[in-house]
């Protein structure tokens, strides 16, 4: 019979089933770790609620004894212990909990196996309250004794120990509550914990504790053990070895005993440096997944197997604690558009634009801007550039989102839309009830009138672009340049925080279509949310293709225009196109063109890099990349409007309830807008980084012409304050080329440095960040990633670094570390796309669903992994990437 009570919760709920109520802290963490990936041995958590079915009728009783026991007094409290702990240990579990609990050991740790069975109670491994060694754990338990180990695990949660520390900490005695750990047994070769961060001083250096034997010994202090530390920047060790006399072992029936070592092993390293690497590798990757440094019980097996035992964040002594200060650095999403090294001008722009933009989104949701909960000082550091690359203030990022209604309930869709990977804990901050229920308000006509948001951005932007873009530039001098960009600055940027309301609405109706996918006997159709956005109309960023295909279609219908693609270099050809009277047609076409797209390039949004408009002669190298492919506007529509086809003859034939095919239309609709809405706006963002590039091209040039700077590309390593400063006449350093030199040499310098995705420090980012290579772990042949456009693709893999520099016919699966819209050109030529980055919401999974390319999103280490031209084999509906 089924109960309404979950008196266990097992591996195999998942942990969006469970919560740290349920599960207690400890266990919590275990279903985290597993969800990230981490070796856990097999466990399932007798449920709080079993706790409360059963000792639950005696609290007011238990209460009674602790609300007059004076807790100054040791004696009265061993008194009240013990009588605490006589009447949980007098009490029964019912058959239906037995019951539950003998299934779960069947069917999770398996028959006869001897178990750890271990405290979770609900304050427990948080970061402020470890209540470590406080709570009574046991060792190998046969399965016959653990409802009475149950019940000692309970009444050690009014320990004396534990109740003084609750009393010490002001933590409640009234409602305690417990969840219990059963898990499978690891006779351990070695043993002990391990700390992100040196819990004395908050270093950051990784310290490892480690003993023979199980880890009880450790924890305990009751066997020897050699310390290890590993700096976080060099790697080196650093060893203290003990003379070790025992160890702790399983006794031949149950429970554990001490055993002594021979001579050899008591001066031996309890760990050689391959297994220390392997244990401070996983560690750091823990810490990430928590976003906090973490203390880590862990053990190998006789095998060299590593298992985490457990994980709760470290507890810093007072004096580490005095400067502590932790930050998360995140490149997932961002990296798409500033992949690589971003130069300081660039850098200076964007950090002010990512400033004014999400501070002006929040406040324009709200009501009362004195909330003294509103923190603006965290928008000035949303972005981070560490050893040159962009990176996402991850906390800040989380602080600034916890000011929005329900952000808690919808973080797994915003986690997915900009491709985080591994989540973690975040400072989280909740707005007076009148801004959250305004916001609320809001952001609901904002969800409902989806293309009203839309028109506005673009009212706003056509009349400052237009401005600029019939604007004579080149004719300014300095001053008139300055205040253009001003004027620039001045008029977009308070308009541009619609463009992340676009973000929010195409977030929220693509996570509604994924989930109305899965229901109503739609959940046959694998990927059927994917297919259904495929083939959209009227995507502004795929119109740069579709009209350079026509281009390519004009070229290769004329034999003497196909003949001076195919005979003559890059630079021979646009000098003729420009010269000879023949192609005055053809240099028609493509002046066109280059007025209408010349803003888009790779990396489109690094204001360094050449776009077409500038450096034309890149575009010749795509054109002959597409004359040899023989792609095809109609190839591509047929193929991709076939997919959507069979995606809505589905959803008809399989939705019979006139309601829900309704709602199923509304949220379609309404999917398709937002994603299509917001792909258009990035457009409108190149053309006004366009403009920018413009303003600064031509100070570039002048700068020159005065001799301030050596050549125009140097003026993209100062900042947009350096170079205003100068021109304005209030800049602390007037040797300019002295400061670039500088620069360039640092610059040249990052470009060796090989930086992880996720970066967790303390203090200062560039004196605490590990700048080694990071390993690659590959699981046999098969990469796995988030499949986000369907279909199988086999083919050789052109492994990409840099757009710039590829071309060929079509016969390749693009293997990338990320894209921007500028790869476009490369990616419609493709059999298939893998990148590292991204999300489903990432260009290259739109441009993959809009074009019917099977695309593959978050392949950890692809381009590492695959070698360039082997062949490979990917589903773009399961995320399966195989190397054949």
């Amino acid at each position: 019979m089924k109960t309404s009570v979950r008196h266990t919760a097992g591996i195999n709920d998942g942990l969006a089933s469970v919560c740290v109520k349920e599960a207690g802290g400890k266990g919590y963490n275990l279903f985290r770790l597993h969800n990230y990936g981490y070796n856990v041995p097999q466990w399932f958590t007798i449920t709080s609620q079993t706790f409360e079915t059963v000792v639950g009728p005696c609290r007011s009783e238990i209460n009674r004894i602790l609300t007059y026991t004076d807790f100054t007094n040791f004696h009265e409290l061993e008194i009240s212990s013990s009588r605490i702990a006589g009447i949980i240990q007098s009490l029964k579990l019912s058959d239906v909990i037995n019951n539950e609990i003998a299934n779960s050991c069947f069917e999770i740790i398996g028959p006869d196996k001897n178990v750890s069975v271990r405290s979770s109670i609900l304050d427990e491994d948080s970061a402020e309250n470890s209540f470590a060694g406080l709570m009574d754990s046991y060792l190998n338990i046969p399965q016959d004794k653990i409802s009475d180990t149950i019940k000692c695990v309970w009444a050690s949660a009014y320990s004396v120990r534990a109740l003084v520390y609750r009393n010490k900490k002001g933590l409640s005695f009234t409602d305690i509550s417990a969840a219990v750990i059963i898990q499978s047994m690891i006779n351990s070769e070695s043993s002990g914990v391990v700390f992100t961060s040196d819990p004395e001083n908050s270093s950051g250096s990784i310290v490892i504790v480690a003993g023979y034997g199980l880890g009880e010994g450790i924890v305990q202090d009751s066997v020897e053990t050699d310390t290890y530390r590993i700096d976080n920047i060099s790697i080196n060790i650093s060893y203290e070895i003990s003379n070790k006399k025992c160890k702790i072992v399983t006794n031949t029936l149950y429970g554990t005993g001490s055993e002594e070592l021979s001579k050899d092993m008591s001066s031996k390293h309890v760990l050689s440096d391959k297994q220390i690497l392997e244990l401070s590798e996983a560690a750091r990757s823990i810490e990430k997944s928590f976003g906090l440094p973490q203390d880590v019980e862990w053990a190998f097996d006789k095998d060299g197997m590593l298992y985490i035992l457990q994980s709760r964040p470290v507890i810093f002594t007072n004096k580490a604690k005095t400067h502590k200060h932790y930050t998360v650095w995140d490149n997932s999403n961002i990296i798409e558009s500033y992949p690589g090294i971003t130069l300081p001008l660039t850098f200076s722009f964007i950090q002010n634009g990512y400033e004014v933009n999400f501070r002006s989104a929040i406040l324009s949701l709200i009501a009362y801007r004195s909330d003294p909960r509103l923190n603006l000082d965290i928008f000035k550091n949303m972005i981070g550039l560490i050893h040159g690359r962009v990176y996402y203030n991850l906390l800040n990022w989380y602080r600034m989102l916890s000011y929005l209604p329900g952000f808690d309930g919808n973080r797994e869709s915003w986690d997915q839309m900009i491709g985080i990977a591994d989540k973690i804990e975040f400072p989280g901050t909740k707005l007076s009830l009148i801004n959250r229920a305004i916001c609320a308000l809001k952001l609901c006509r904002i969800l409902l009138f989806v293309e009203s948001n839309t028109k506005a951005f673009y009212k706003h932007f056509n009349k400052y672009y237009k401005e600029y873009r019939e604007s004579d530039i080149n004719n300014y001098d300095l001053h008139e340049l300055v205040s253009a960009y001003k004027h620039l600055e001045n008029g977009l940027l308070p308009k541009w925080y619609l463009t992340l309301y676009s973000d929010i609405t195409s977030m929220k109706y693509y996570s509604w279509l994924k989930k109305l996918c899965g229901k109503w006997g739609l959940e046959k159709y694998f990927g059927l949310h994917n297919d259904l956005l495929c083939g959209q109309k009227e995507i502004e960023s795929v119109k740069p293709v579709h009209a350079l295909l026509e281009l390519v279609r004009s070229i290769a219908s004329n034999k003497v225009y196909s003949d001076l693609f195919s005979g003559n270099s890059d630079d021979v050809v646009w000098k003729e196109l420009q010269s000879n009277s023949a192609f005055e047609q053809l240099r028609k076409e493509f002046s066109e063109y280059l007025d209408k797209f010349g803003d888009r390039c790779p990396e489109e949004l690094k204001l360094e890099k050449h776009t077409f408009r500038e450096s034309p002669v890149d575009l010749i190298n795509i054109v002959k990349g597409y004359l040899k492919s023989e792609v095809s506007f109609e190839m591509i529509e047929i193929e991709e409007q076939k997919i959507n086809r069979k995606a809505i003859s589905f959803v008809k034939s399989t939705l019979g309830n006139p309601l829900k095919s309704i709602l199923f239309r509304f949220v379609l609709r309404n999917a398709r807008l937002s994603v299509r809405n917001r792909e258009n706006m990035r457009f409108a963002r190149s053309r006004a980084y366009g403009l920018i590039r413009r303003i600064f091209r031509r100070i570039a040039d002048l700068f020159t012409e005065k001799q301030i700077i050596d050549n125009s590309d140097d003026i993209f390593y100062l900042t947009i304050e350096e170079v205003f400063r100068y021109i304005e006449g209030t800049s602390v350093s007037q040797n300019l080329k002295h400061l670039i030199q500088l620069r360039k040499s640092e610059f040249e310098k990052y470009q060796e440095m090989n930086l992880d995705d996720r970066i967790i420090h303390e203090g200062i980012p560039y004196l605490n960040i590990n700048k080694t290579n990071a390993s690659v772990i590959v699981n046999g042949k098969s990469l796995k990633g988030v499949g986000c456009s369907s279909g199988i693709a086999r083919a050789a893999a052109k492994v990409v670094l840099n757009p710039n520099s590829a071309n060929g016919n079509c016969d390749f699966i693009l293997v990338a570390r990320s894209t921007d819209p500028g790869w476009i050109f490369l990616m419609v030529s493709s059999k298939g796309i893998v990148t590292e980055k991204g999300s489903m919401l990432s260009h290259s999974a739109i441009i993959g669903r809009e074009f019917g390319i099977p695309s593959i999103v978050n392949v950890k280490d692809a381009t590492k992994v695959i070698a360039d031209g082997s062949l490979i084999e990917m589903n773009g509906e399961t995320g399966e990437v195989k190397c054949l």
